[in-house]
């Protein structure tokens, strides 16, 4: 999917910070678990949900619209950015509320979305990545 991402030809420049679940976040409220599984079974849902999330990250990276994209792990919560951050984030409170939000000084939380519309997996991450730029872009 990430080779199908294409190089940006208007670069946002600067630095995108990118929070992704860690996988004690993903066990936790990232799984809806139902009778007992076992734990190897919830630990391969933990990683495949981890590698999931750094395709965004790869292809963010690959797009090349920003300078530098630094990829964090966190609890899962809402990110406050620090002064001048941008970050794009995963917030998941529980298994049913799990979404990607953008927020900088200039925008406080916006929510992005993958273009479900869209056959392809890269077309559909593309819509997100052209959010992302969009936010970034408002000063």
């Amino acid at each position: 999917m990430v080779e199908q991402i294409v190089p940006a030809t208007n670069r946002v420049g600067g630095t995108l910070d990118v929070y992704i679940p860690d996988r004690n976040a993903i066990l936790d409220r990232g799984i809806r678990k139902t009778g007992e599984p076992r734990q190897e079974i919830l630990d391969y849902i933990a990683e495949s949900g981890m590698l999931s999330y750094q395709s965004i990250y790869d292809a963010l990276v690959k797009r090349n619209s920003f300078d530098r994209v630094a990829l964090h792990y966190s609890n899962g919560e809402h990110i406050s950015p620090k002064g001048g951050e941008r970050a794009l984030y995963v917030y998941q409170p529980n298994v049913d509320g799990i979404g990607w939000f953008y927020s900088s000084a200039s925008v406080p939380r916006e929510r992005v979305h993958f273009d479900t519309t869209k056959p392809d997996r890269a077309q559909r991450i593309q819509y997100l990545i052209d959010s992302v730029e969009a936010l970034a872009k408002i000063r």
